[in-house]
């Protein structure tokens, strides 16, 4: 009560302290900002890499590759019409490490 009735000023000290936490808060927001920002790049990138995989996935422009097999071995009961447990696939996909399709071998 007694600081609301004096009509005396703040102090340089006050005022330095002040400025300086408003000064850290603002790097502190901007720090998060640019983080925030790198995120949603990195997020975006790899959103448009998938749907870039999917894409080529459906429309069949992937290639199979140019020699092997993909042997797909099934043990559960529910497709026992399969006769052997073995049925043979067509791999199409770029790679080990992205979006692959099959389809049954003709």
């Amino acid at each position: 009560m007694k600081k609301l009735l004096c009509k005396r000023g703040e102090t340089l000290t006050e005022t330095l302290v002040a400025i300086l936490v408003v000064a850290l808060s603002a790097a502190m927001l901007a720090a998060m900002v640019t983080a925030a920002v790198n995120i949603n790049l990195k997020a975006n990138a790899a959103v448009d890499a998938f749907y870039a995989e999917l894409s080529a996935a459906e429309l069949g422009s992937v290639m199979p590759p140019a020699a092997g097999t993909v042997t797909v071995t099934i043990t559960s009961t529910a497709h026992s019409a399969i006769s052997g447990g073995t049925v043979g696939v067509t791999y199409y996909g770029a790679d080990t490490n992205s979006l692959a399709a099959y389809e049954k071998a003709p």
